[in-house]
Formats: C-alpha cells, sequence, structure tokens
C-alpha cells in the first residue's frame, strides 16, 4: 500500500517531466513515443488529453490497458467513454471534478472506480489540468490516470482486519483501548465504555486519555505518552 501511496505523490513531477519530452517529442517522435508508452506500462500510468470544442479524447496506450477497452472501436467521444468505462456511481463526481478544473483552473485529484467490459471492478487515481493556447484561452483538459487497485484492495483488507480485531475486542471482560500519539481515544471496547462512563460520541469528539486521570497524574502520563511519541517518530 505505501507503495501504491509514493506512486501517486511522484506523479506531478513525472508528469511535468513527460511535458517536455513531449515538447522534444518532434526531433525524434518514433522514439519518443516508443520510451513513453514503455514508462506508462511500467508505472501502470496513461495520459489523455480532451480537446474541449469537439469533445474529442486521445488516449495513450497504457489508457487502453487500464481501462481494458480496445482501441480499434473506442470512438475518441469524451461522454462515451465515461458512460462506457466509469462506474455509474463515480460518473457526476468525475463530471462534477473536470467542471470544477474548468472552472478555477486547479488540477484536483481524485478516486473512482471502473468497469472493464468483463465487469471486473478496477480503482484508478486521476488528476485534470487546463490546457491553454498562445493567447491565453483554455482549449483542452489534460491529464493522468494511476491503476491504484492494489492499493484499494489492501485498505479494504486492513479495514475488514480491524473490524474483526474489534468485535473481538467487544467481547472481552477487559478493558480495550486505542490512543494516537497525542493522547486522544481512537478506539473503546465495550467494557471500556462500561467502565468509565464515555461514550463513542466523546472519543468522536476528542476524548484525550488525560482526561481519565486525577490533576496530579496528568502530568506523569503527559511525560510517558511524549516519550512514546518520540520512539515511535525515530523509529519511522
Amino acid at each position: 500500500m505505501r507503495r501504491n501511496e509514493e506512486r501517486i505523490n511522484k506523479v506531478e513531477p513525472i508528469m511535468t517531466a513527460r511535458k517536455k519530452d513531449k515538447a522534444k517529442a518532434s526531433e525524434a517522435p518514433a522514439h519518443e513515443a516508443a520510451l513513453l508508452a514503455q514508462e506508462e506500462a511500467i508505472a501502470h500510468m496513461g495520459s489523455w488529453r480532451m480537446v474541449l470544442e469537439t469533445g474529442r479524447v486521445t488516449w495513450s496506450d497504457e489508457m487502453y490497458n487500464i481501462f481494458g477497452l480496445d482501441r480499434t472501436t473506442f470512438s475518441h467521444d469524451a461522454s462515451e467513454a465515461i458512460a462506457l468505462a466509469v462506474h455509474p456511481e463515480d460518473r457526476a463526481k468525475l463530471d462534477e471534478l473536470n467542471s470544477a478544473v474548468l472552472r478555477d483552473g486547479i488540477p484536483r485529484p481524485m478516486d473512482y472506480r471502473i468497469v472493464h467490459p468483463d465487469g471486473t471492478v478496477r480503482w484508478v487515481h486521476a488528476q485534470g489540468e487546463q490546457e491553454r493556447d498562445e493567447t491565453g484561452k483554455v482549449v483542452a483538459l489534460t491529464g493522468f490516470v494511476l491503476d491504484i487497485t492494489e492499493r484499494k484492495q489492501a485498505e479494504d483488507a486492513l479495514r475488514e482486519s480491524e473490524e474483526k480485531y474489534r468485535e473481538m475486542a467487544d467481547m472481552l471482560p477487559q478493558t480495550v483501548f486505542e490512543l494516537d500519539i497525542n493522547g486522544k481515544f481512537t478506539y473503546a471496547n465495550r467494557h471500556g465504555f462500561d467502565q468509565s462512563g464515555f461514550t463513542k460520541e466523546d472519543i468522536e469528539n476528542g476524548l484525550n486519555a488525560l482526561e481519565l486521570f486525577i490533576p496530579e497524574e496528568r502530568q506523569r502520563v503527559m511525560t510517558n505518552l511524549k516519550d512514546t511519541r518520540r520512539r515511535i517518530i525515530g523509529s519511522e
């Protein structure tokens, strides 16, 4: 999962470098195109461009692999591409994202689901930005799409594991709790709530562990929390 997050954090400088590469492509177009296709295949990241006047969208080779579509039957119509490949529940969000980029001119990231022709659902991370001509007029939207299915699957697996852990903890006759590095509760089991008198709403409102100790003990507890935080940060 961390590997996928690092890939996302590195996308912007990669796309900036690719724009420079494309500017040089006229010198050796075949060579540059081959290198770009190879880079995208390795990163499982594709790039796209949509002309605003016509609605025509152009995809790089890896886009077809990510979306599971055949380039020979692809119409290059942006609306049709969204209707064909984007999950029905995510289409409105994607339309809103593109509208916001056009309106504000600020690149906006988004995660959304796509559906392959065989019904397989995958997750992608995408970002679009404006393209202007020499007069400053916005003429197109350009961007990238990165397949993050593995990251999403890992997040789902972790979430399911945490849910099972908490279900087991709720059955224990002892108090089980979790704190963040600032001493705020992030979880307590049923026995913990019964013994303390606090509720889930208290935790959601930022309940701090120091509130459970008498004033004379709070400084000692705070010192222990700071020492623990330093150890955690130092080990990263």
